[in-house]
């Protein structure tokens, strides 16, 4: 009898100790799965910090590289010529060229059409160029040389060093225009005019005058069409 009690106690202990070895081994394997499990998240919650941080640095970069392009068109603004007082500038129906008044001749802001902006380029009349209509250009950041020169040499010259300005197809008109003074010259921006006598023209002038507003007007808009 005591043989049996003896032997099952023994079986007993080696089932505890059997038992006690396997939930220990089954612990351990719990933990490793646990480290496992805490080694994949960290590994994961890297692997996204890292892209996350990649998004910003390539997001500045672009984001910064588009900056700069939008910029290299944009005038250094300095104080170049007169500035005029910036006037309430409606629009005003396409066509109007009777209704508004302005503060300077030519003007640099004020009521203009809604629409139909002009188109940059070098023109050789006035035709279809009121000032209701230049007006929206100005507001578009571009510059406006005006003239009334009646040889053609000086127009010639006027037209050369207009053509040398950087950016002029977005950013130039030069037109005709009867309302100042026969040998006069006029740049307009947006508030701002410098009105001189063709003798006074020279090419640091003219660019300073340029460089210094273009693309600095309320709307910056590059005169790629003419709005229609």
């Amino acid at each position: 009898m005591s043989d049996s009690k003896g032997n099952r106690r023994n079986r007993g202990s080696r089932h505890s100790a059997s038992a006690r070895a396997q939930t220990i081994r089954d612990g351990g394997t719990r933990h490793k799965k646990r480290d496992n499990k805490g080694i994949i998240l960290y590994v994961v919650s890297a692997v996204v910090a890292v892209l996350v941080i990649g998004s910003f640095i390539i997001s500045g970069v672009v984001g910064g590289t588009a900056n700069n392009k939008a910029n290299e068109d944009s005038g250094n603004g300095q104080d170049v010529g007169q500035r005029v007082t910036i006037l309430n500038s409606p629009h005003i129906p396409v066509g109007d060229v009777s209704t508004a008044r302005y503060n300077s001749i030519p003007p640099t802001s004020g009521p203009h059409w809604a629409t139909n902006w002009a188109t940059c380029g070098i023109y050789d009349n006035e035709e279809g160029l009121p000032d209701s209509r230049m007006v929206h250009n100005l507001e578009h950041g571009q510059i406006i040389i005006q003239y009334n020169l009646l040889d053609d040499v000086e127009i010639d010259r006027l037209e050369s060093l207009a053509k040398d300005l950087p950016g002029r197809r977005n950013w130039l008109i030069m037109r005709p225009y009867n309302q100042i003074e026969v040998g006069q010259i006029a740049l307009t921006a947006w508030g701002w005019l410098d009105k001189f006598d063709y003798e006074e023209l020279d090419k640091e002038r003219l660019e300073s005058f340029y460089n210094g507003h273009r693309n600095n007007g309320p709307e910056t808009i590059p005169c790629l069409t003419s709005g229609m």
